[in-house]
């Protein structure tokens, strides 16, 4: 009798749970010859994306939208019946701080010029020479296209160069880098933001396109998108899919070896050992570093080598009152040349309508940026929301007593795709081949976003389901069954 192949997923985060799901529906029948197990550290699926119901709210404790501009993405929101549930942001607006002030800016201003045009000049957030400057480099790019790049750029360099400084540090960067907690400086732009390196003239074809085959235009909004019920809507419907995986819980996976016969052992010296053909790592590549460090190095090494920031997201709700009634867009966003505590505020109760009952005013404020590192380590909850209602105190002139409050941290979460990136992909890529059955999936590689690492998912289990289907070939023919894994 044939051993039933085993595949381990480390991980219940999207990207763990979106492998599972793939598998199964790309197996079909053949699913019977495997066990498949998701190991998760934590009490719960979902990883970053986590959704708390309180006082009537919906509180989003990690992402509170998606970029949705991949067809993949949306094909997989209606398998798992959610596309009835899309909402999108209300507010066409938002704010940046800049020397003391909130300045309105539309939506439109990051479309390619000459889209940008009206909402660039009506803006008072920049100086008519940072206007000026702005409008002569979209205009030369709309008529000559961008230079070719060569080699890879940091994503400073690129805005700098074609739209000026200004308009850079105080519209583009807070909008592009900022959501990474990254220094765009460093931040590398083929690995964060290909398109952008696209003609202008390509890129807005090629957003026209999207939202045909999306069926929603996406332009105004950013194609940013959520969920009715909360994004945890996503790994909830995907856990109730899974047919045959099982998922485990409070399971921590100190190290990682392997066999002579290219088996991996988990945990090789605990009672909780578990070995396996395929092992998909669905982690954050800080934490996969520790647990492949005897197995391989190099490995090891690569992993280490890709930066993570920790971040806080403070929700805060307040008595509903005339002030609120005055405020005008989504949110704002702080520069990182304005030198604040946070790096932002999204007013939930305006984006999201729904998400706050009426007598209840909900925003959230961001923490974290690789210049404050260490106060997300060295201050308590209540400090951390002291500091952030001084903040709002002083940009928005907000003193009122939260009705209630809630810290969530993310430590080591958001991974930084910084200049060299690329490269570290390709050699992780070489070292998937010298392990084979091995495979690194997730946010620290090749996308940050919910709908990326879903897609991803989605790829580790084709290579999954290429290696499984090699397998069983193998030995319904009588061969050796870790011959095509091992190689030998």
């Amino acid at each position: 009798m044939t051993e039933r192949l085993r595949v381990v997923i480390a991980g219940a985060g999207v990207s763990g749970l979106s492998t599972a799901y793939h598998l199964e529906k790309f197996l079909g029948p053949e699913i019977n010859a495997l066990d498949i197990t998701v190991l998760e550290r934590s009490d719960r699926v979902g990883g970053k994306v986590k959704t708390v119901r309180q006082n009537g709210c919906i509180i989003e404790c990690g992402p509170d939208s998606l970029l949705a501009g991949r067809p993949e993405f949306f094909s997989l929101l209606k398998e798992l019946d959610l596309a009835d549930s899309i909402i999108r942001p209300v507010a066409d607006r938002f704010s940046i701080y800049r020397s003391g002030r909130l300045h309105e800016v539309s939506n439109g201003i990051m479309r390619p010029f000459p889209s940008n045009f009206k909402a660039l000049l009506k803006t008072t957030l920049l100086t008519p020479r940072e206007k000026l400057r702005a409008v002569t480099g979209g205009a030369l790019s709309s008529l000559n296209g961008y230079p070719k790049i060569k080699g890879d750029i940091s994503l400073a360099e690129f805005l700098r160069r074609r739209w000026g400084s200004g308009f850079s540090e105080y519209v583009c960067e807070p909008l592009l880098a900022g959501i990474h907690g990254g220094d765009a400086m460093r931040l590398s732009l083929p690995a964060l933001y290909p398109r952008l390196m696209l003609k202008p003239l390509s890129l807005s074809k090629s957003a026209k396109k999207q939202s045909r085959v999306n069926g929603r235009a996406s332009a105004g909004s950013f194609g940013f998108i959520a969920l009715k019920d909360g994004l945890d809507s996503i790994p909830d419907a995907l856990l109730k899919k899974l047919k045959h995986a099982t998922v485990k819980y409070n399971f921590e996976i100190s190290s990682v070896t392997q066999k002579d016969d290219g088996k991996f052992i988990i945990n090789p010296d605990e009672h909780s050992q578990i070995s396996c053909d395929i092992l998909v790592a669905a982690l954050p590549a800080c934490v996969a570093s520790g647990m492949f460090a005897r197995l391989s190095k190099d490995i090891s090494r690569k992993l280490s080598s890709i930066p993570h920031v920790s971040t806080a997201v403070i929700s805060l709700a307040f008595k509903f009152d005339q002030r609120f009634k005055e405020l005008k867009g989504s949110g704002f966003l702080v520069p990182e040349a304005e030198r604040s505590f946070i790096t932002g505020c999204t007013w939930t109760s305006l984006k999201w309508p729904a998400r706050a009952k009426n007598d209840l005013f909900l925003l959230r404020v961001f923490i974290g940026s690789r210049t404050n590192q260490k106060i997300l380590f060295n201050m308590d909850d209540n400090d951390l929301i002291f500091q952030a209602r001084g903040e709002l105190q002083r940009i928005m002139g907000l003193e009122a007593e939260p009705v209630f409050s809630r810290v969530d941290r993310w430590m080591n979460s958001l991974p930084q795709y910084e200049i060299g990136h690329a490269g570290v992909i390709r050699e992780l890529d070489k070292l998937e081949q010298e392990y084979p059955g091995l495979i690194f999936t997730g946010a620290s590689y090749r996308g940050v976003g919910v709908p990326d690492c879903l897609i991803q998912g989605k790829d580790a289990a084709n290579k999954v389901t290429g290696l499984v289907r090699e397998q069983l070939s193998y030995a319904g023919r009588g061969l050796p069954e870790r011959q095509q894994l091992s190689g030998q």
